[in-house]
């Protein structure tokens, strides 16, 4: 499976990596390698590079910015619980927020793989991203509303009170320092995760709402997903652009562009030097990484152990900074790549098996190629699977 990338919602190629910090510049290089580290291996030819010269100035234009930034506006629909985006360029695209498992599992990949075998229609455009932000006035609201102290069978119900305000206070304070003070750096972050489709040109809105409604339906039940709007997504980027804001702009507005709210107060100036470092407001700092394609493997436990370790190793994150991973995949000629990767599995296997067994026990090599091509006719014959270009 190739993929295609998002950074700063400006459209590379390959998995944006985004950190934010109050740092120095040689921490955040030295937190950039360990992922290139991780998504380099060997024999990957491509090295991922951050915003070119060019890209970086033509983002210091708050004009510029907001026109990299595609979204036009949100549209409910009258006939379902949908809502959907308007872009820049006429298509149509919906959003969703979802809540998957801690960890990464096999059960959370089958569900992932689920959503992508759900569309049929070339030229659609997956979206998965994630922000490890700062913004928990929502989290801290809700905590708020089920304070009762008042009705409490306490002594002191005032105490209790102020117990709880001060805890909220404390939460709110622990985005910006560390819970544990000098000895580890631990800070609260909320991690918010958004799947996003974007439709062909063109398709139907029979279409666009059954397929909406089927990848809303497998989300649903396996990721508790809702249906984001506008005011979502808005928050959602300008906490990327512009991390000095301390709320976010989740009011609405009918009248100015979604992409003009996404760019409203945020500044981005390029690095003198070639370091790729992108200077935003208030004197936070971006590094951003790009891959033309994943290694041959990835696997999850791998994936995770860049960021803490799965069996409780570390006491926290490599990353107390604020971070934004995203991934795009585009599906094009899916049936087409289909037979061509069966059809190409299939010439292997029978050019293979001609060999004598002899060959083969001398080169485990030839064996461990004829396991690749069955397991490739079994994931697309019998898993419904199919290779995306």
């Amino acid at each position: 499976m190739s993929s295609g990338n998002i950074a700063l919602i400006l459209i590379l190629t390959g998995i944006a990596y985004v950190s934010y910090s109050l740092v120095d510049k040689k921490t955040i290089i030295k937190i950039a390698n360990a992922i290139k580290d991780f998504f380099l291996p060997v024999d990957l030819t491509a090295s991922p590079d951050a915003f070119t010269k060019t890209q970086m100035q033509a983002l210091a234009d708050k004009r510029t910015i907001s026109r990299l930034l595609f979204y036009r506006s949100y549209l409910k629909d009258d006939e379902s619980d949908l809502g959907f985006f308007q872009m820049h360029d006429g298509r149509i695209g919906i959003a969703f927020k979802i809540t998957p498992p801690v960890y990464l599992t096999e059960s959370t990949e089958s569900v992932i793989l689920n959503v992508l075998s759900a569309i049929v229609k070339d030229d659609t455009v997956v979206h998965i991203s994630m922000l490890a932000g700062r913004d928990i006035k929502s989290i801290l609201d809700s905590y708020a509303s089920t304070i009762h102290c008042e009705k409490a069978n306490v002594k002191f119900p005032e105490k209790l009170k102020e117990i709880a305000l001060r805890r909220s206070s404390s939460f709110q304070e622990w985005t910006e320092n560390s819970i544990m003070g000098d000895d580890a750096d631990f800070r609260v972050r909320n991690f918010t995760h958004v799947l996003s489709v974007l439709f062909p040109r063109g398709l139907k809105k029979e279409s666009i709402l059954k397929q909406s409604n089927e990848i809303f339906g497998i989300l649903k039940e396996n990721f508790n997903a809702v249906i984001a709007d506008d005011d979502d997504l808005v928050a959602f980027v300008q906490e990327i652009l512009n991390p000095s804001r301390g709320s976010y702009d989740k009011n609405g507005d009918p009248i100015t562009t979604i992409s003009k709210r996404m760019s409203r107060g945020a500044q981005v100036e390029a690095s003198d030097d070639e370091s790729g470092i992108l200077k935003l407001k208030d004197g936070w700092m971006a590094k951003v990484l790009t891959t033309n394609k994943y290694p041959k493997e990835v696997d999850a436990f791998g994936y995770q152990s860049i960021f803490f370790s799965p069996m409780g190793g570390d006491f926290q994150m490599k990353l107390p900074c604020p971070f934004f991973l995203s991934l795009t995949v585009r599906f094009k000629d899916v049936e087409a790549q289909r037979k061509k990767v069966l059809a190409k599995a299939e010439w292997n296997i029978g050019q293979l098996s001609a060999l004598p067994m002899i060959i083969e026990k001398k080169k485990p090599e030839i064996k461990e190629r004829r396991k690749e091509a069955e397991s490739v006719i079994h994931y697309i014959n019998y898993l419904g699977e199919f290779p995306l270009d």
